[in-house]
């Protein structure tokens, strides 16, 4: 399970790749009016052969969730081959502008909407039931303690709670075993996630020059074995999905006054 809580370090084409000092750490964030911002904009694109994503199988609620999930967890656009749902961030970054007032996770026919997303640290996070089933969102931190733990009972019920820690958060539904999402705790707003084209865009960037990090989440499942075996024997709880470590890409960007900087990201295969 230590494995979805670390994050790897690779050197791949001359792009540096590492644990981002951000993560986990405490750096104070002064809201501030920005002068002349400029934006940074591009692509995060998936290069090799994209592993197929095997589905789940649903035991609870099927009339609900369906008899199986194949989870977002790999989603590549085959024309452009942009990569969905990777988060793009500023590593560090002192002032800037406005911290949003919260950030809302859904749970739509037993999903997670969105399934990763950014969110401010000691800041409120939504959790919404759009289903007519009991959900139970989960959330643990890189050393794998709760979060918060809610049980969420009536459709259309949303319930708020603090993020009180940094870094990556794993979230799952404590009642379905395919129910699993990931959040960016950060301690300002100058992040994105990639749309289903692989583009993400950063407005309102104070001039400077930055390290920005793109991170996405593992695919392949570890613990599949467990998994089999516990649908073979018929277990009432099946085993939940554990996935290898996220990849972390990070470049460096100078930002102008007023302008729109690009700049692109490649996640490799594995």
């Amino acid at each position: 399970m230590g494995k979805l809580f670390w994050l790897m370090a690779i050197i791949s084409a001359g792009v540096l790749s590492a644990l981002p000092g951000v993560i986990g750490s405490a750096i104070a964030y002064e809201e501030v009016e920005v002068a002349e911002g400029g934006t940074i904009l591009g692509t995060v694109k998936f290069t090799g052969m994209a592993p197929p994503i095997p589905a789940i199988k649903v035991v609870k609620n099927p009339d609900v969730c369906g008899l199986e999930v194949r989870p977002p967890v790999l989603v590549v656009n085959p024309s452009n081959q942009g990569l969905k749902d990777t988060v793009v961030y500023i590593e560090q970054i002192e002032k800037g502008k406005m911290l949003p007032d919260k950030v809302t996770i859904d749970s739509i026919r037993c999903l997670f909407e969105p399934h990763v997303t950014g969110v401010i640290r000691n800041g409120n996070m939504a959790m919404r039931n759009s289903d007519p089933v009991l959900h139970n969102p989960h959330t643990f931190n890189e050393r794998g303690a709760t979060v918060f733990n809610i049980a969420i009972p009536e459709q259309g019920q949303t319930v708020e709670r603090r993020m009180r820690s940094g870094g990556v958060i794993r979230i799952q539904c404590d009642l379905h075993a395919h129910m699993n999402a990931w959040a960016i705790s950060l301690e300002h707003p100058y992040f994105a996630v990639t749309d289903e084209n692989g583009q993400f865009e950063i407005k309102d960037v104070p001039p400077g020059r930055y390290q920005l990090v793109a991170w996405h989440q593992g695919y392949h499942i570890t613990n599949w074995p467990a998994y089999e075996e516990s649908i073979k024997t018929g277990a009432e709880e099946i085993e939940r999905p554990m996935y290898d470590e996220p990849h972390v890409v990070i470049q460096e960007i100078k930002v102008l006054p007023d302008q729109a900087r690009r700049i692109d990201f490649e996640i490799k295969g594995r």
